[in-house]
């Protein structure tokens, strides 16, 4: 065997670097869906909880149990808007 063997082409290189750069553009296409889906569902987490607490209250957060409740509601709510969107994300086998 001799050392040329070993040795790749500029062809089979630039083909090596396309398909390396088209996966990292997969990747980071995929990483940055998760990211803006997860950054979303925080965001509305804090809005509602922070619409729950100031929900009865005049210009203080009101812990009477009319606004416990509704804090628990919109709580529940937020859970099960992540749940659902995360069971709609997942891939399904169709068996």
């Amino acid at each position: 065997m001799t050392p040329i063997d070993n040795v790749y082409t500029k062809e089979e290189v630039d083909a090596l670097i396309d398909a390396a750069v088209a996966e990292a553009r997969a990747i980071d296409e995929a990483s940055m869906a998760e990211h803006n889906f997860k950054a979303t569902i925080i965001s509305m987490v804090l809005g509602f909880i922070c619409l729950a607490l100031f929900v009865d209250g005049e210009d203080m957060i009101d812990t009477s149990p009319s606004s416990i409740r509704m804090f628990a509601i919109l709580v529940m709510g937020v859970v099960w808007f992540y749940l659902f969107n995360q069971w709609l994300r997942e891939p399904k086998d169709d068996d």
